[in-house]
């Protein structure tokens, strides 16, 4: 088994111990998937710098190898959990084989 493959059982088990919730998937273009994932209601983005922004939003850290489309390329892609419906504001790679969602309401 090589480092990537212990990675993804890391991610999976981290995931597993934060609590995974059911995200459904549309992309721009085929059938929706139910991932789990991990959403944030209030995901604190900060970008370091002068002078150093911070935004409070929605988002959700899911595996690319359970999407059926890209989400930094399919820009019509919809996250829905909990009846609420989002677009992708950013895609943002968390590494290992993981993306990290930031989202708009719809």
């Amino acid at each position: 088994m090589g480092f990537a493959d212990h990675m993804e059982l890391v991610d999976r088990d981290v995931r597993q111990l934060l609590g995974e919730d059911e995200i459904t998937y549309t992309p721009g273009v085929g059938e929706a998937v139910v991932v789990s994932g991990i959403f944030d209601a209030n995901y604190q983005h900060v970008e370091l710098g002068e002078p150093g922004i911070a935004s409070v939003g929605p988002a959700v850290f899911l595996t690319l190898a359970d999407l059926p489309s890209h989400p930094k390329t399919d820009t019509a892609a919809r996250i829905t959990r909990a009846s609420a419906t989002y677009k992708v504001h950013t895609a943002e790679p968390a590494g290992m084989g993981s993306i990290l969602l930031r989202l708009h309401k719809v």
